[in-house]
C-alpha cells in the first residue's frame, strides 16, 4: 500500500465512523424530542382550546430535562395514563410491556453516555497501522473505589446498529403513547417476543 492510497483509506475509514457516531447522535436526539411530544399530548387532554396551552406548558417543564429525568417522568406520565385505561385486566401484561420498553429506554441512554462522553481516538493511527475501521478511546468514571476506566471500541457497523436501536425505541415510544391517549386496546398493538416489545402484525 502506498502512502497515498494509506491516506486515502484512512481518511475513507475514519469519515465512516465520524458518519456513523453522527447518526446516533441525530437519532438518540429524536427520541428524546418523541419523549417530551409524547408527554405534552398525554398531559393535555382538556378541553379546546386550553389543551394547546397545556402542551405548551408541559413543553417549558421538560424543556431543560436531560435524557435520564425526562425517561423517568415519561414513565410516570404513561403509568399515570393506565389509571384511565379501559382493559384494566390487562395492566399486569402491559406493565410488563412498558418495563421492556423503559429497559430499552435506560439502556440506549447509556450508550449515548458512553459515545457522547467518552474520549474517542478516532483521529490518529500508528506508523505501522494499516486498518483504520475501529474507534477507540476510553471513559473515565470516579466510583467507590476510585477511579475507572471503560475502554471503549466501536465500528461503523455499531455505531449504526445503535442508531437504529434508537429508531426503534422511538417508534415505539410514539405508537404507545398514542394508544393510550386514544384509549386504544394496547395488546392488539404491541405484544412481548423474545422478551422485547414487539408490534402486532395486522391479521395476527
Amino acid at each position: 500500500m502506498t502512502p497515498e492510497e494509506r491516506q486515502e483509506k484512512f481518511k475513507s475509514q475514519t469519515d465512516t465512523l465520524y458518519a456513523g457516531l453522527g447518526r446516533f447522535v441525530v437519532n438518540f436526539e429524536e427520541l428524546v424530542a418523541a419523549m417530551r411530544q409524547m408527554i405534552s399530548l398525554l398531559v393535555a387532554e382538556v378541553p379546546p382550546p386550553y389543551h394547546i396551552r397545556q402542551q405548551q406548558i408541559a413543553h417549558i417543564f421538560t424543556a431543560d430535562l436531560t435524557a435520564d429525568p425526562l425517561a423517568r417522568a415519561f414513565r410516570s406520565i404513561l403509568m399515570l395514563a393506565l389509571e384511565d385505561y379501559e382493559h384494566q385486566e390487562q395492566i399486569p401484561k402491559i406493565k410488563k410491556l412498558l418495563s421492556n420498553l423503559f429497559s430499552r429506554i435506560e439502556n440506549i441512554n447509556k450508550t449515548r453516555n458512553k459515545f457522547l462522553h467518552g474520549t474517542w481516538h478516532i483521529n490518529y493511527a500508528s506508523q505501522e497501522q494499516q486498518d483504520f475501521s475501529q474507534a477507540k478511546g476510553f471513559k473515565a468514571t470516579n466510583t467507590a473505589n476510585g477511579l475507572r476506566l471503560d475502554r471503549l471500541e466501536h465500528t461503523a457497523e455499531s455505531f449504526l446498529e445503535a442508531a437504529e436501536e434508537c429508531l426503534v425505541i422511538h417508534g415505539l415510544v410514539r405508537d404507545v403513547s398514542l394508544c393510550l391517549y386514544l384509549k386504544s386496546n394496547l395488546l392488539k398493538n404491541f405484544d412481548l417476543e423474545d422478551n422485547k416489545i414487539v408490534r402486532v402484525e395486522a391479521g395476527n
